[in-house]
């Protein structure tokens, strides 16, 4: 997987390719993210929210984003803000609804 979203990035613009090294990092640390980033990408395509797929395009992303990705990003923000020991019971909290 990770061959192919470098060749998916080889098409991209050069600000987009900043991107590409945390991408794979949440390719093989949370699979499930980036794999429902994507999904909204090319579901925007086949909706015709979004006219060409390549190059990827972050921008794109911005004007589809749903609130999935705004409650992913502000707990993301929050838990780097947390004491190490709050760390623990976020995750102790989220193991237990998940």
């Amino acid at each position: 997987m990770e061959s192919q979203l470098k060749e998916f990035f080889d098409q991209s613009e050069p600000e987009e390719k900043e991107f590409e090294k945390i991408l794979i990092k949440f390719m093989t640390t949370s699979p499930t993210f980036t794999y429902s980033i994507f999904q909204k990408y090319v579901k925007a395509f086949c909706e015709d929210k979004i006219k060409e797929l390549l190059p990827f395009d972050l921008s794109k992303l911005q004007d589809i984003s749903d609130e999935n990705l705004v409650i992913l990003k502000e707990i993301v923000l929050t838990f780097g803000k947390l004491s190490s020991q709050e760390k623990k019971e976020a995750i102790r909290f989220l193991d237990k609804i998940t």
